[in-house]
């Protein structure tokens, strides 16, 4: 026992001396006189008397609460839960469930009949049990024109319809909402903005209805909200209006837009916090059901088409000589379309499709065309 009582009287000695010369060193390190040289050598020896010191320093033992630990222990994540948790969805490439999912357009684009035919069309299928639409945007003139009656008459509660009501109406609905299990639910808000109580330009009164919109999603549901696309300005383009709260608390959002040629809704994602979402696209059915269609023919305009068949018709009369890719582009420009940008899009967006290029060396490996035949072109 002594021996041990020697050690720890000659520790504290050790530790009491060494404090003692740093408070003497912090001393002359305050001196005026001092050199810049003598202040970092003093600087320099202080610095390691204070790890000497600190090595003396009990160390602390961790200690669990038991109260805290059965509090952090209820509300810590389950490693089965999510080991065993499985991506579903409702639409592929597209639509998840149980996830946030914004649809961003301009006016009139098509928001309100896609989302109007995705709950019509997940019923049908039985892919979902229950639909709560919040449209806080349409008249009832527009909803007859859409035949969202119809749908009603269909489905029946199983599609709940929220249209005219007033603000504080919609605010109880949520709260109700809040409080059940949503799973196999999908609940659209069309258009968020009109769910905001305050500025939809201002951070926290967006996260505040995105909160709510959260919380239904942690009750299982599938959550849809419309948002309409910013005007454009000189020095700032967002894809959507009002604050990026908007686009920092979600998951998954798509912009919309509409090829007025083909009536194609086009869907270009705009993020993809997981890595499972596509550009997709639709046609709209009148009986409010989509069709997906193929991108290239989504994105196609009469333009585009007439351009090509131009293309295509020189290339047929340059029998004796495939035209290399200048000829092409001169030719075209020469009869009128002079945005090589555009021209060149389309000679590109229709290789190995309409025509194939390859090099040649009588004309210094520079590409030349030719058709594909008409069972090669079928064949893409």
């Amino acid at each position: 026992m002594s021996e041990i009582i020697e050690k720890i009287a000659k520790d504290l000695s050790q530790k009491k001396a060494k404090i003692k010369e740093l408070k003497r060193l912090e001393v002359m390190l305050s001196d005026e006189l001092l050199s810049d040289e003598q202040a970092t050598i003093l600087e320099q020896e202080i610095e390691n008397l204070l790890i000497e010191i600190n090595k003396f320093a009990p160390k602390k033992s961790f200690k669990k609460d038991k109260k805290v630990e059965d509090f952090l222990a209820a509300l810590d994540i389950n490693f089965d839960e999510i080991e065993s948790q499985k991506v579903v969805f409702l639409i592929d490439d597209f639509l998840i469930k149980n996830e946030i999912t914004m649809l961003v357009a301009r006016p009139g684009t098509g928001k309100s009949l896609i989302a109007i035919s995705i709950c019509n069309m997940l019923l049908h299928d039985g892919k979902i049990e229950q639909v709560y639409y919040l449209d806080n945007d349409n008249s009832r003139v527009t909803l007859k024109s859409r035949n969202i009656h119809l749908i009603k008459q269909k489905y029946e509660d199983k599609f709940r319809y929220f249209a005219a009501l007033q603000d504080s109406d919609y605010v109880k609905i949520v709260e109700k909402l809040k409080q059940i299990d949503l799973s196999d639910g999908v609940i659209v808000f069309d258009s968020i903005t009109n769910f905001i109580s305050g500025d939809r330009n201002n951070h926290s009164d967006v996260s505040n209805v995105l909160r709510d919109i959260k919380n239904l999603r942690n009750n299982n549901a599938t959550v849809i909200f419309l948002h309409h696309q910013s005007k454009l300005h000189k020095d700032f383009n967002s894809n959507f209006a009002g604050s990026s709260a908007f686009l920092e608390d979600i998951s998954c959002a798509f912009l919309l837009a509409k090829n007025e040629d083909k009536n194609a809704l086009i869907l270009e994602v705009i993020k993809d916090r997981n890595h499972m979402l596509s550009d997709i696209a639709f046609l709209y059915n009148n009986d409010n059901t989509l069709s997906k269609i193929d991108l290239n023919f989504a994105f196609e305009t009469n333009e585009d088409i007439e351009m090509r068949d131009v293309i295509a018709n020189f290339i047929t009369s340059c029998k004796q000589n495939r035209p290399t890719y200048t000829e092409i582009m001169k030719f075209m420009v020469e009869n009128g379309y002079t945005n090589k940008d555009k021209v060149n899009r389309i000679i590109q967006a229709y290789k190995n499709k309409f025509w194939i290029a390859t090099k040649m060396k009588s004309s210094n490996n520079r590409d030349v065309y030719e058709l594909l035949d008409s069972s090669d072109k079928s064949d893409k």
